[in-house]
């Protein structure tokens, strides 16, 4: 992990960025009156920090039952949107896959908080040392296989976003359900939004490579 210090660094900065970007999606649409989801925007908030956290290992985990529980509970959340959205006549495939793309992101950083003890993850204060320190959960025989699977899942769901955000028109990014028509602020942008969705899920792919 030496030698990727500096790639877990670089993407510890760009979740802390992309943690400011939608607490400010959240402080505009409630300003405006909508305009945003604001279950994801919350919950990208929390997980950025936790992931620049982990990345850089500069973070505390003695808060890590706090971080299951909070993750949990989103995974459960995305999966009931899943569900509800699944079961409406006139829903889309692309508003279904968008909230199985949370869940799967959600179940992802719970699984993580599981399976890897959480004293040697806060042991150390540098990146190499830190995300070393979670890779070593030998006693969890399950975690290899479910971190490549979910790895190469939060790939695909990567990919997805980046064909919506390159070669879809405008309205398929809204898979909030909203209209695209109406003019919205920089800091709204459906666009944007796709673009923190592509990094997270690159970035949360890369980290459950590094940590099985």
């Amino acid at each position: 992990m030496a030698g990727l210090t500096w790639l877990s660094l670089s993407l510890a900065v760009l979740m802390v960025a992309t943690s400011i970007y939608c607490a400010g999606r959240l402080v505009v649409s409630r300003r405006r009156g909508g305009g945003t989801q604001h279950d994801v925007d919350a919950v990208h908030v929390v997980m950025g920090v936790v992931m620049a956290g982990m990345l850089a290992g500069a973070l505390s985990f003695g808060w890590s039952g706090l971080w299951e529980v909070f993750f949990a509970v989103s995974a459960a959340w995305f999966g009931w949107q899943s569900i509800s959205a699944l079961v409406r006549f006139r829903a889309r495939r692309g508003t279904i896959s968008h909230h199985v793309g949370h869940l799967v992101t959600s179940a992802a950083m719970c699984a993580m908080f599981v399976a890897v003890p959480a004293a040697n993850a806060g042991a150390s204060t540098s990146a190499s040392a830190g995300m070393a320190g979670m890779a070593g959960s030998e006693g969890v025989r399950w975690w290899p296989f479910v971190a490549v699977l979910l790895a190469v899942v939060l790939f695909g769901y990567a990919n997805f976003y980046i064909r919506a955000l390159i070669l879809a028109g405008p309205r398929s990014t809204d898979f909030g359900g909203g209209s695209m028509a109406r003019r919205k602020p920089v800091t709204l942008s459906p666009r944007l939004a796709l673009g923190c969705e592509i990094v997270m899920s690159l970035t949360m792919s890369y980290m459950l490579m590094v940590l099985r």
